[in-house]
C-alpha cells in the first residue's frame, strides 16, 4: 500500500494572494527560502507552486495558495493534485487497499473534485486532535454510497483508525446515536458527523 504523507510536507504551506482578472498570470515569489512560480486564476482563486526542491529530494514538491485563509470560496472544488498537496503541507496522508492513488476508480483513493472546505476541514482536524498519523483512506472515487452529501461529490472523507483519533472523537465530539448500519456517530460543534464504521472513521463535512 502507498502512503503519501511525507516531510516534504514541511516545505508547503497555504499562502494568500488576490486574484486577478488574468488567468495565467505568473509571479515569482519566495517562501520559507524556496523559490516558486504562482500561476493565478481569478475563477477558483486556487495556484499551483512549483518549489524548487533540495537535492535530495527525488520529486517535485507542489503546494497551493488560497484566495482566503483558511477559509474557501462556496463551492470550490480541487483537483487531486491540489488536495494531495495541501494534505501533504499538514501532514496527512493518503493510502489506499490497491495501491492506486488519484485514479477514481474503485479501490483508489482520489482527491479529485473533494470540495476546498471539505480539505480545510480535515486539516483543522488534524491541527486541533493533535495526533501524529491521520491518513485518508477513501475520498471521491467509485464505490461509495451515492447522496448529496457523498464521497463522490466531495463532502466525506475515511481516515483509517487509530487509538488516538478514536480517543480525541469520543471524548471531544457529541454522541449521537448510531447509524442504521449500526455505526456510531459522533457530531463536532460544527455539526459534522463522523461514524465509526469496522476499520475507518466516515466524516461527513456538511459546510
Amino acid at each position: 500500500m502507498i502512503v503519501a504523507n511525507s516531510a516534504f510536507g514541511l516545505l508547503l504551506g497555504v499562502l494568500c494572494f488576490t486574484a486577478t482578472a488574468h488567468s495565467k498570470a505568473v509571479v515569482r515569489s519566495t517562501f520559507i527560502g524556496k523559490s516558486f512560480d504562482v500561476f493565478r486564476g481569478d475563477r477558483t482563486s486556487l495556484a499551483l507552486i512549483n518549489l524548487v526542491q533540495p537535492r535530495t529530494m527525488k520529486s517535485s514538491l507542489i503546494g497551493t495558495a488560497l484566495h482566503t485563509a483558511p477559509g474557501c470560496i462556496p463551492g470550490t472544488k480541487l483537483s487531486h493534485k491540489v488536495a494531495w498537496a495541501m494534505c501533504s503541507a499538514a501532514r496527512i496522508g493518503i493510502r489506499s487497499s490497491t495501491g492506486h492513488i488519484g485514479c477514481r476508480d474503485v479501490g483508489c483513493t482520489s482527491l479529485e473534485k473533494v470540495r476546498c472546505s471539505t480539505v480545510i476541514d480535515i486539516i483543522a482536524f488534524r491541527k486541533t486532535c493533535g495526533c501524529q498519523s491521520v491518513v485518508i483512506t477513501g475520498g471521491t472515487e467509485k464505490g461509495h454510497k451515492s447522496g448529496n452529501y457523498s464521497h463522490y461529490n466531495g463532502y466525506k472523507l475515511d481516515i483509517a483508525l487509530n487509538p488516538c483519533i478514536s480517543s480525541y472523537i469520543q471524548a471531544k465530539f457529541r454522541y449521537s446515536g448510531k447509524r442504521s448500519d449500526g455505526a456510531k456517530l459522533y457530531t463536532d460543534g460544527r455539526e459534522n458527523v463522523y461514524a465509526l464504521e469496522s476499520n475507518h472513521w466516515d466524516i461527513v463535512y456538511y459546510k
